[in-house]
């Protein structure tokens, strides 16, 4: 088993040491040239340095420590797939795709006035997993070919949403999780008071779910709102209708609360930004989805996320937003340069009244975007 251990590290550092040798010698888009290849180069080495040093140390040889060994290796492992995931994926893959992206959102915080620094985007995601970030590392990552299309970019500014959560986490929690905390402590007494033992169980959990992310997939969503006004609204009904099954929609899981509740808190943003017309066409026509579907609530589901807390952290968002001073969407009705939450609104606006030219029309305004970035096919 030693002889075996000590062949786990010296592949383990023969394959970074090719990793560090192919992006030293290969050529990169200069988009990520400098800090994100260096910063990649140096955390392989770290990790070089760190296996090196176990296998020098000899302590490979020890018996009593092969327990020790393996679950180190382990975790370098582990290390070193997050660099291939999150680093070396997008350096090897960093294309025209990734390079409109990029500038796609760049102009966004311009437009937002998000004062931070944009993130990398990366065509490295699959259609399972859709558009997601990861804030340490500020990426965004989006599947290949979607700058053929305008219907899900409004999904970004949720992703965009989660690097502001990271930013800003403790001053939302701390007007937010207070004011959860008081609202589920009352609910939990009543189950108490009236031996409602089960809804007891599923408050308590849930008020943990609560806690480690759903709060965080609220304020991304109510985020992306604020930003974009209905294009996001629209867009997320969109991906609830084809990624759920019927029996979903008021299911909800440990890292994401359900769908039915998402939607109602971003018709209240909605209608907090006073887009009363778009909030009643999106509030009547996810009626009529429900309606369809027909299909009843989960325990406790009113209690979970009743409209008392979706209010209140609607507007805390809402406040949040305007104390960070960054921009609510606006309707574009003068000659100024559209911003791309505009241009995404326009395009909704097609798809839904206009279906007959929303291909040419798309393409169109995917032309007019480049233009305005400008970007050469």
């Amino acid at each position: 088993m030693i002889n075996f251990t000590k062949a786990l590290y010296t592949d383990l550092l023969a394959k970074i040491q090719k990793m560090v040798h192919k992006i030293e010698s290969g050529k990169h888009h200069d988009d990520i040239k400098g800090d994100f290849v260096n910063d990649t180069i140096e955390s392989l080495k770290i990790l070089e340095h760190k296996i090196t040093g176990i296998i020098v140390s000899g302590d490979l040889e020890i018996d009593f420590l092969l327990a020790n060994n393996l679950s180190n290796y382990s975790d370098l492992n582990q290390n070193l797939e997050y660099i291939e995931l999150f680093r070396l994926q997008p350096i090897k893959n960093y294309g025209s795709g990734d390079h409109y992206f990029k500038v796609l959102v760049e102009k966004i915080y311009d437009d937002s006035n998000i004062l931070s620094t944009p993130p990398l985007v990366s065509t490295i995601s699959n259609s399972d997993n859709y558009y997601w970030a990861v804030p340490f590392e500020n990426i965004i990552a989006i599947p290949f070919w979607e700058e053929e299309s305008l219907i899900n970019v409004p999904d970004i500014y949720h992703e965009i949403g989660h690097l502001i959560f990271v930013q800003y986490r403790s001053i939302l929690a701390g007007k937010f999780i207070p004011v959860l905390n008081d609202y589920f402590k009352l609910e939990l007494s009543y189950a108490v008071d009236e031996r409602r033992i089960n809804d007891f169980e599923i408050l308590e959990a849930t008020l943990e779910y609560w806690k480690a992310s759903w709060f965080e997939e609220f304020v991304c969503d109510l985020i992306a709102t604020f930003l974009t006004g209905s294009a996001f609204a629209w867009t997320n009904m969109k991906l609830t209708t084809i990624s759920h099954s019927k029996a979903q929609v008021y299911h909800y899981q440990p890292s994401h609360p359900a769908d039915e509740a998402r939607t109602q808190a971003i018709i209240k943003m909605l209608k907090i930004m006073e887009n009363d017309e778009e909030s009643e066409e999106i509030f009547n026509s996810w009626k009529s989805f429900e309606e369809l579907i027909n299909y009843p609530k989960r325990p406790c589901y009113d209690i979970i996320f009743s409209n008392d807390i979706l209010d209140k952290l609607t507007m805390i968002v809402y406040d949040f937003c305007n104390d960070i001073d960054i921009n609510i969407y606006i309707e574009n009705t003068g000659d100024a340069p559209k911003t791309i939450a505009q241009y995404l609104n326009d395009i909704w606006y097609v798809s839904r009244h206009k279906s007959e030219d929303f291909a040419e029309l798309e393409k169109f305004t995917i032309g007019q975007i480049k233009e305005q970035l400008k970007i050469e096919d």
